[in-house]
């Protein structure tokens, strides 16, 4: 199968937490930071800011951060997120895909300045994101499909 045609089914959450830590990455947070980020940025419970707490803007939304002993993590469910947790939660919605997205998706950063990053990221998102089927033919397979080839030509074009 060529990389470009390759599809996988999976759900929107976990491609914004993968793409959030990526993004967070290029803005110059260290990878564990980032994975926190990232996995905050896509959880569905948001965590309000509590005692301690400051917050990072990261695609368009404010994640609350704490700084620990290991670094600034995000809160997740009003605790800092551990980075294995984060990672280990792409791996599994991932599964043997999660290097090759990872890496399309880093050359999709580093074709854009982290200004750039911070005012159209979200866009670049929306632009690559999993998309349900409209013809019903991948129904039942579970998660929408996801298109490496598409976020591979974004970041070619970005290239240019």
């Amino acid at each position: 199968m060529k990389v470009a045609a390759r599809t996988i089914h999976i759900h929107r959450a976990p491609v914004l937490a993968l793409w959030g830590a990526v993004v967070a990455e290029r803005l110059g947070y260290n990878r564990n930071t980032a994975l926190t980020l990232g996995h905050a940025l896509a959880d569905l419970g948001e965590s309000p800011l509590l005692n301690g707490a400051t917050a990072v803007e990261l695609l368009g939304q404010s994640i609350p951060t704490v700084e620990t002993r290991s670094g600034l993590r995000a809160l997740v469910v009003h605790a800092p997120c551990p980075p294995e947790l984060a990672e280990q939660y792409l791996k599994n919605m991932f599964g043997d895909a999660l290097e090759e997205v990872r890496a399309g998706m880093e050359r999709l950063a580093q074709a854009h300045s982290p200004s750039d990053l911070m005012k159209d990221g979200l866009k670049l998102y929306e632009a690559f994101c999993p998309k349900v089927p409209s013809n019903g033919q991948d129904a039942g397979r579970g998660g929408e499909v996801f298109r490496l080839g598409r976020l591979l030509a974004l970041a070619r074009r970005a290239e240019r």
